[in-house]
């Protein structure tokens, strides 16, 4: 591959082995049984093997990070895959594995000069998000007509492919120290620090971002709109140029403070806006049960700590003290909470047994 990773191929041309440039295994590629290691994100091997039916996937393989599996995907000849399988519970699956998973099918696929369309019942915003990572789509297709029929085809179980051929265009996966990957592609498109991923910002992007700079690439985090720190400045080959660097303290008055109640009104009628109608409900249930604090969330604009949702002081200082008018401070906070929240709403439904009716 171009940045010196390579792909073993079996007998008859499909993929058996990636190595990463150093020689590390990233992949053991067999039909029903893949081996991935995410060194430097996570410390012990994702096994995705075969396992019994899932009452809505059908034939499904096993996500096993550690003692028991954590999702399950539709299975799939992953050296000759016919299309993109479904993950039951995305949310689950450890930070990484589930693109990587998603570029194993692009490098066999690419192996194999075919295209795939996704067969399952979740096209979401989030599975576009990740395609684009390791697939091109065809012309014109965007994440609104991708996402079209979504909440339909989850409500039936709708399994049948989408019209939609994606090419393949993979990623390759570099270690560039003990606890620094990067995704190289054109450029570097995604930095991992820690397990924490920074990635090129996009519609909705959230607070860790990678910015080109030049023929550097700098890992940042934005809030409000505007510049919070510099992270990390990487070039042209994802090679650490400087950094990574601490993030400043948060000094703020609002620090520990919990949400006036005309804001936290405000966010919820804000926070689920363009979602599906099941899961906007759901994700208002969650915005009204759980409580808001300021404070420092690390890198994120706003994170689930302890059961409270800590929402960055920054905002305030940035936004809200001596505002003559909240709504961009609402706004600001509903894009920060809305992650957290739409994940912990998915869970919840995930958690609905097949068949009954969550309302």
């Amino acid at each position: 591959m171009p940045h010196g990773s390579v792909i073993e191929l079996d007998a008859e041309g499909a993929p058996r082995r990636w190595l990463a440039p150093d020689g590390a295994v990233v992949a053991e590629i067999e039909p029903d049984r893949v081996t991935l290691a995410l060194d430097g994100v996570l410390d012990v091997p994702v096994i995705v093997a075969a396992a019994p039916a899932h009452p809505l996937l059908g034939p499904v393989h096993a996500i096993t990070a550690g003692a028991a599996p954590v999702a399950f995907v539709g299975a799939v000849d992953w050296r000759r895959p016919a299309r993109i399988p479904a993950i039951d519970a995305p949310a689950r699956v450890p930070g990484g594995a589930g693109t990587l998973l998603l570029d194993l099918l692009a490098i066999a696929a690419r192996a194999a000069g075919t295209t795939l369309r996704y067969a399952g019942p979740y096209p979401t915003a989030a599975l576009w998000a990740s395609l684009a990572t390791c697939f091109r789509a065809p012309a014109g297709l965007d994440v609104g007509e991708f996402t079209r029929e979504a909440m339909a085809r989850a409500m039936r179980g709708d399994d049948s492919p989408l019209p939609h051929e994606f090419t393949p265009a993979p990623f390759e996966r570099v270690r560039v120290a003990p606890r620094a990957v990067v995704h190289l592609r054109d450029g570097v498109e995604r930095l991992y620090l820690g397990g924490v991923a920074w990635q090129a910002p996009a519609p909705g992007a959230g607070a860790r971002r990678l910015i080109r700079d030049g023929d550097e690439t700098r890992a940042v985090l934005w809030l409000a709109d505007q510049l919070w720190a510099d992270v990390a400045r990487l070039d042209a080959r994802g090679r650490l140029v400087d950094g990574p660097h601490a993030l400043p303290p948060v000094a703020s008055a609002v620090l520990g403070k919990p949400f006036p109640p005309a804001l936290a009104a405000a966010l919820v009628e804000l926070v689920a806006e363009d979602e599906p109608p099941l899961l906007a409900v759901t994700m208002r249930e969650i915005a009204r049960e759980l409580p808001l604090v300021w404070g420092d969330p690390g890198a994120d604009a706003a994170r689930l700590l302890a059961g409270v949702l800590v929402v960055h002081a920054g905002l305030w200082e940035r936004l809200g003290a001596g505002a003559t008018s909240l709504a961009p401070l609402a706004i600001a906070i509903a894009e920060a909470v809305a992650p957290p929240i739409k994940q912990l709403a998915q869970r919840r439904l995930a958690e609905i047994p097949v068949g009954v009716d969550p309302n």
